[in-house]
Order: structure tokens, then C-alpha cells, then sequence
């Protein structure tokens, strides 16, 4: 071949249009990029483990960001996300660590060429409907031996798969399927979730494994709003092998509802006072605070606390008990500075207002429970004690915030009444002097016990499939299932297409009535409208 007809072939090449193939895997590739620069510079307040400001937690979920017209595909000036960028209003001038503009550039790139999916995968995903989840637990329960058929349960992600959630968010759902169920046992092992069909959609757990019974799982499920008939002849025959007439539920309801009250107390079987989950712990509060063996530290500013703060450690059966005692203001016996003694009464002796305890379960993990003043258990703490800054209505529920805050066990608190006490001598005297330097250990020792029993949490943590680095999974997914609904995740959720809900909400006045907004652009429905109206759609 010539160079002049080798130089003509070059040249009609460059004037052809660009392959298809080419075009798509270009177009994906500054999709991931787009979605690497969104995770580093807005999922911190708007991801989906984020504090969700402005109602926003959907920054990596471009769908979501298409429904509710955050981005307009092929017209950035129309596309708030962008606008909001381009225009250096988001990250919020306290943020430091900023978009560059070839950032934001590629942003206006990716919306230009039509927005395309971060995850092209999940988003060409086939609906995983509610008959073939039964048909594929139907058959795994086949290669489980016949006496131990009535003892197998199933969860599943199918929802989130068909709803187009990317294989990062769906990894996340299966850590927190797995973290959950096992924070949920008293099992001195850790057991994950077996995944049982190609997706890794669906799991069979085993109610032996976390010491719960048949009766515990039917008691989760008299809570469980989106059952439906098992009907096919695959679902008659899990119903009866099973012995139990809802065998299977969504994960991402469970991880939403059993993480806190009620069912969190029901299903771990907390007692009702900490003097009784003491005694199940083998924890002698009183007679450990005389005997001088807990280690406390006291202070000021707290993450969580309005108020002082005092953390307290005891030896306990499976490791550790911890105990915070909160205050509900600073005057009085509330003030730790002033009287750094107690729970038992004395001149120096404080008086709380409630408290957070901390455990270790047999397996590794922890246990939570929030208690008053008088040591009863109560499903949530006043705000004007403490507060949850990533729950819409800033309160600290037991299991769900004290997960979320206490991702990687525990939190480190140096202590300041030992050394206020020790500056102080002549105002408190002697004997509480004396009694202060015991309870209040130095740094150094409180610091080797706080990493002590948070590398056992986080050892045991990783067994579940979570590593040190990764996000805590309970609360981002409880996150996902709480925010409010489009389309597209509503027919996920009935297990249809976008096409057959539309349809269905057509022929049916009173169903467009309540959920007709989901046929508008930027559409939304609350999760509590549409599980009333579940059986019905």
C-alpha cells in the first residue's frame, strides 16, 4: 500500500462518525469520573450516608437526580446541581477542599452528552420481580436437608437491584444486612447472610445461627406491611417447608425497622433496666465504682451531649460495658466539675439525667441500650440531652443512632476532672481527692482500653464483610428506605416496570388521586403514603 492511498484511508477515517462502541464507553468513563468527583465534593451532606441537608441525599443516584430535575440531560443551564457548582455555592464556602474547574467542567461535559448512567450495568438491569425471588429461594431450600428446612428465612435486596442502584450501593445494602442480623444475636459466632441467587440479591440466614427462634421471626414479620401471597406452586412449597406463612421479606425494610425500637429491644432481648442487662452481663456496677476497678473519664465538649459528660468502663462477660451518664444542663449536681463523684449519694456526688450503654455482644460486636434517670430503658433520649445530627429530627434512637456514631466502636474522650481535681486540692479535700485519681485513670491507660475494646468490635466487624475503612451501612440504607419515592423506585418496590405503574395508575382514579404525582416530572411520594397504599398498587 502507498503512502498516498494509506494517507487517503487515514484521512476518510478521521471524517467517519465516531463508533458507537466507542462513544458509549467514552461516555461512561467520564460518568465514573463525574460520580468520583460528586462522592469526594458533595456526598459528606447530600450521599447517602450523609446528613442529608436540604431534604438532599441523592448526589450519586443519577436517576434520582434526573426525577427530581437536579440535572437536565443536555442542558447544564437548566440543571441546579451544576448551576449550584459553576456558581461556587456548593461545596459551601466552609468546605475547604474544593471542585477544580476541569471538575466542574467535566460535570457540564457529562450533562452536555446526555447524563449518562454512573453504573451502565445496574442501569440496563431486568426486573427482579417478587415470583422469581420466590422461585430462587424455593429451589436453594431444596439443598437444605429436610429436618433443617423449618429453621431457613430469607431476605432480599431485589427492590434495590431493580430500582438500577449501583453495585457500590448494593454492597453496601449486603454489609448492612450482615452487620445487622448479627447485632442482633446472641451467638458467640459471627454468621453472614448466605447469598443464594446470581445477583447476590437474596439470603438465607438461619435462625440457629444468632440464637433466634421460630417465633421471634414471626413476630418481626406481624410488623412487615408489604406481604404478599405466596401463591405459585414454588411459594406453596416454601410456605410449608418452612412451616412458616412469610419466609421471605425485604432486606430493606429489616434494616430500617430492626435497627431500632421496638423491634431492635425485641429481637436482641434486652431487659428493661440496666441493672438487669447488668446482671445478664455480669456487670456489678455499684460494687466495681467501690471497689475502684472502672476507669472513667469525664469532660465537656461532647459530639453527641449538650452538657458534661462522664464515660465509665467495667469488665463484662463478653468484654466490656460501657456507660455514659449525660446531664440534662451544667448547674448543680449536673456539674461534673464541681461534683465528680457517684452515682451513689455523697457531698461530691453527681446526679444524672439518663444514659447510653455500650456492650459487647458474645460475638464481638455491640449492644446498645438508652436509659433514664431511674435505669429504665427507653427507645429514645430527650434532645435537650443528647442528638443525633444525621436523623431528620435529631434524636437519639437506641441501635440505629448509636450504630451510626459508634461505627468503629469507641469514641475517644480525654478526660479533664482528674486534672481540674488535682489543680483544685483544697475544694475537694482529701479523701475525694484520693477517690477521684483511682476512678479517673491517667491518659495513657484510658486510651489502651478505649483501642482494646474497639479492636474487638472492629475485628468482629470485619467478619461481617465490613472493613475498618468502609461507611457504616445501617444508617445509609435506613437513609435510602426513609427518603421519599419516585416512580421508578415505586414499581422497583411492586416489582413491575416504570411502564406497567404508569399504566396501573391510569386505569385507577383513586390510585392517581393519592399517587398521581409520580407521573409528573420531579415527581415524589412519602414512604408512609405509599406503604398504607401497598396492597392496593
Amino acid at each position: 500500500m502507498t503512502s498516498l492511498i494509506r494517507g487517503w484511508i487515514i484521512g476518510c477515517a478521521l471524517l467517519l462518525p465516531e463508533c458507537p462502541l466507542a462513544a458509549q464507553t467514552n461516555r461512561a468513563e467520564v460518568a465514573t469520573k463525574v460520580h468520583a468527583v460528586l462522592k469526594v465534593h458533595c456526598a459528606r451532606c447530600h450521599g447517602n450516608d450523609g446528613q442529608a441537608k436540604g431534604g438532599f441525599s441523592f448526589v450519586l443516584d443519577r436517576d434520582r437526580l434526573i426525577a427530581r430535575e437536579k440535572i437536565v440531560p443536555g442542558k447544564p443551564a437548566e440543571s441546579a446541581l451544576y448551576q449550584a457548582l459553576a456558581e461556587g455555592k456548593m461545596p459551601p464556602s466552609s468546605q475547604k477542599t474544593r471542585p477544580a474547574p476541569d471538575d466542574v467542567a467535566l460535570i457540564r461535559r457529562w450533562i452536555d452528552e446526555g447524563a449518562a448512567p454512573f453504573d451502565l450495568a445496574g442501569h440496563e438491569r431486568t426486573l427482579l420481580g417478587h415470583a422469581e425471588v420466590v422461585e430462587y429461594a424455593a429451589t436453594d431450600l431444596e439443598s437444605i436437608e429436610s429436618r433443617n428446612r423449618r429453621f431457613m428465612r430469607y431476605l432480599t435486596l431485589a427492590p434495590l437491584y431493580s430500582a438500577g442502584l449501583t453495585e457500590e450501593e448494593l454492597h453496601a445494602a449486603r454489609q448492612a444486612v450482615a452487620k445487622l442480623i448479627n447485632s442482633l444475636s446472641w451467638h458467640a459466632r459471627i454468621t453472614r447472610p448466605i447469598a443464594v441467587d446470581p445477583a447476590a440479591t437474596l439470603f438465607r440466614i438461619d435462625l440457629r445461627d444468632y440464637k433466634w427462634t421460630a417465633r421471634m421471626w414471626d413476630h418481626l414479620v406481624a410488623e412487615y406491611p408489604y406481604r404478599v401471597p405466596f401463591a405459585s406452586p414454588s411459594g406453596r412449597r416454601l410456605v410449608t417447608r418452612t412451616g412458616c406463612e412469610t419466609p421471605l421479606i425485604r432486606a430493606d425494610w429489616f434494616i430500617a425497622t430492626a435497627a431500632r425500637p421496638p423491634l431492635y429491644h425485641d429481637l436482641l432481648q434486652l431487659p428493661s433496666t440496666d441493672r438487669s442487662l447488668e446482671r445478664l452481663l455480669q456487670v456489678d456496677l455499684l460494687a466495681d465504682i467501690q471497689d475502684e476497678t472502672v476507669v472513667r473519664a469525664g469532660f465537656n465538649d461532647s459530639g453527641v451531649s449538650r452538657n458534661n459528660r462522664l464515660i465509665e468502663r467495667h469488665d463484662a462477660a463478653y468484654g466490656a460495658y460501657w456507660r455514659s451518664y449525660d446531664f440534662s444542663d451544667n448547674l448543680g449536681r449536673q456539674n461534673l466539675f464541681e461534683h465528680p463523684l457517684g452515682p451513689m449519694p455523697g457531698q461530691n456526688s453527681f446526679v444524672a439525667a439518663g444514659g447510653e450503654i455500650i456492650f459487647h455482644l458474645p460475638n464481638g460486636l455491640q449492644g446498645y441500650l438508652l436509659v433514664d434517670a431511674a435505669g429504665r430503658r427507653v427507645d429514645r433520649a430527650p434532645v435537650q440531652i443528647v442528638s443525633d445530627p444525621k436523623r431528620p429530627d435529631r434524636a437519639v434512637e437506641n441501635g440505629l443512632s448509636c450504630m451510626s456514631c459508634h461505627a468503629r466502636g469507641l469514641i475517644h474522650k480525654a478526660d479533664q476532672i482528674r486534672a481540674h481535681v488535682e489543680k483544685n486540692r483544697n475544694a475537694f479535700g482529701q479523701t475525694d481527692n484520693d477517690t477521684v485519681r483511682a476512678l479517673y485513670r491517667p491518659e495513657k491507660e484510658l486510651k489502651a482500653l478505649l483501642e482494646e475494646d474497639s479492636n474487638r468490635f472492629v475485628k468482629a466487624l470485619a467478619k461481617t464483610g465490613i472493613a475498618a475503612s468502609d461507611p457504616e451501612p445501617i444508617s445509609a440504607a435506613t437513609g435510602r428506605y426513609e427518603a421519599t419515592l419516585d416512580a421508578r423506585m415505586v414499581a422497583a418496590e411492586i416489582g413491575i416496570t416504570a411502564e406497567e405503574f404508569a399504566k396501573r395508575l391510569r386505569r385507577s382514579p383513586g390510585l392517581s388521586r393519592l399517587l398521581g404525582s409520580l407521573q409528573t416530572r420531579g415527581g415524589t411520594v412519602q414512604r408512609q403514603v405509599f406503604k398504607r397504599r401497598f396492597p392496593k398498587s
